[in-house]
């Protein structure tokens, strides 16, 4: 794994700050041209009940943008091993699609532009 796709725990593990800065700073920096939009870090909810993802989707955020940290990935999965379908991959769109009519996040849209790929990748404010 790189230092530009930090994932949940890595953020917040209090031994690698210097790492997540790092990966923030290089993001941020002008001229990076290398992957222009990838994501600055990841989420991954495989596992998770709504209730849960939502608190660590919160979290998630507030911690990148505190960090500086423009762009994120959410990874939901598809939904395929639940047996109530795609319980989670729905309601974390519903739930960041509200943050940003809120205005906490500028933009929500699948990875790929592709509703099947268990991505959202988040614009932040």
């Amino acid at each position: 794994m790189t230092n530009e796709d930090k994932s949940f725990a890595e953020l917040f593990d209090p031994h690698a700050p210097e790492l997540v800065r790092a990966a923030a700073a290089k993001e941020a920096a002008p001229g990076n041209r290398k992957h222009p939009g990838r994501p600055g870090a990841s989420l991954d909810l495989h596992g998770l009940t709504l209730a849960a993802a939502e608190l660590r989707i919160t979290a998630f955020i507030q911690r990148c943008q505190g960090l500086g940290i423009e762009r994120v990935r959410i990874i939901t999965g598809r939904g395929r091993h639940s047996p109530e379908g795609p319980v989670l991959k729905e309601g974390a769109e519903r739930f960041l699609r509200r943050l940003k009519k809120e205005g906490r996040v500028a933009a929500v849209s699948w990875e790929g532009r592709e509703r099947e790929s268990g991505a959202l990748i988040v614009r932040l404010r």
